[in-house]
């Protein structure tokens, strides 16, 4: 392909106003199958003129973008440079594509002076074009999908689906769970439907990974509707427990507090999972990080350690230990043992290498 746009080079062959379109194209990004995407512009080409003489202005161009499972999916984009104020024209990759005007407002009141007015169109065409894809999908499917994503907890802005190229795939869905109507805790599902076997991704958004951890989530449901419910009561699950465990998390670390208050070097007052200290034993100092799980629930009680030499930090140990407390106060307690057992053994190792000969 020719003339494939670089924006700190090629974007002065368009003339004004069509460098401000096609700009907003290039720089703006939309989501499409569970990510945010910009758009490639490539195959500048022009409709006055010869395209390699200086004189000739660019007015017409492709957009390509990787569209799910019809892998990368391309445009042309037909613009005028005689008369900038007219309506853009499109080439689809879909012959059959062809999106009723009502559904494209941006296209139907076209103003050239508006801010975004190429991208809002590109916008509308993206969802005209995820309708026209899932009315290809088997009916009973469709319906199933249509009816989840019309569900309190489904954030169908970010909700897509797509009929891939292969014979052996039915379909793929995108699809946003948002919970406790956080902003910030939601999950993006990938499900992925064939003849044989359906399968699952599950993306965590990082406020709710930090909530929860790692998802262990195994089993897949053929039906994205149990599938959908399944995800959003385990993760809901996950999440109350979490409410649990962050009480019983603080009263831990208030009564390592109380025990060893004077040995603190910081402590997570947000989700109460970890506390520092720096001990001593005979003249040596080791820093002790205590790390309680997401969970802390009464069956999962391990305690990750990590103790090193507060001065070169040249000797480390990590250990991971199960406590059987039942109150905070003797859950403190033991995980003191722990802690003094390893400032011990850190420091005498130094110990030992300075009475070396």
């Amino acid at each position: 392909m020719r003339g494939d746009l670089n924006l700190s080079h090629g974007l002065h062959r368009f003339p004004a106003p069509l460098d401000a379109r096609v700009n907003e194209l290039a720089t703006n990004q939309f989501w499409l199958h569970g990510r945010w995407q910009r758009v490639n512009i490539e195959a500048l080409n022009t409709g006055c003129g010869e395209f390699e003489a200086q004189t000739s202005k660019v007015d017409r161009f492709k957009v390509r973008w990787q569209h799910g499972g019809l892998g990368v999916v391309s445009w042309w984009v037909i613009l005028n440079s005689s008369q900038p104020g007219y309506p853009p024209d499109f080439i689809f990759h879909d012959p059959n594509f062809l999106p009723p005007m009502e559904k494209l407002q941006s296209l139907a009141r076209w103003d050239a002076s508006s801010p975004n007015a190429l991208f809002q169109v590109f916008e509308e065409l993206i969802v005209a074009l995820q309708l026209y894809e899932l009315r290809k999908i088997p009916e009973a499917i469709r319906r199933e999908y249509e009816g989840v994503i019309i569900a309190p907890e489904v954030v169908t802005k970010y909700c897509s689906s797509n009929v891939s190229n292969a014979a052996s795939e039915l379909a793929e869905f995108w699809i946003r769970l948002r919970f406790d109507e956080d902003p910030v805790l939601y999950t993006d599902l990938h499900y992925k439907m064939a003849n044989r076997q359906c399968t699952l991704t599950c993306d965590l958004s990082q406020g709710l990974f930090s909530t929860i951890g790692k998802l262990r989530f195994v089993d897949v449901e053929t039906s994205l509707e149990k599938m959908v419910k399944r995800v959003y009561e385990h993760i809901s699950q996950c999440l109350a427990s979490e409410k649990k465990s962050i009480h019983r998390r603080r009263e831990v670390l208030d009564s390592v507090l109380s025990l060893q208050g004077d040995s603190l070097l910081e402590v997570d007052m947000e989700r109460f999972r970890s506390i520092r200290l720096l001990l001593k034993h005979e003249e040596v100092y080791v820093e002790v990080l205590i790390q309680l799980p997401p969970l802390f629930l009464e069956a999962t009680k391990i305690i990750e350690f990590v103790a090193k030499d507060a001065y070169n930090q040249r000797r480390e140990l990590r250990q991971e230990r199960s406590v059987t407390g039942k109150d905070p106060m003797a859950i403190a307690r033991e995980t003191l043992v722990h802690t003094n057992d390893m400032t011990v053994e850190i420091a005498q190792y130094f110990l030992d290498k300075a009475g070396q000969p």
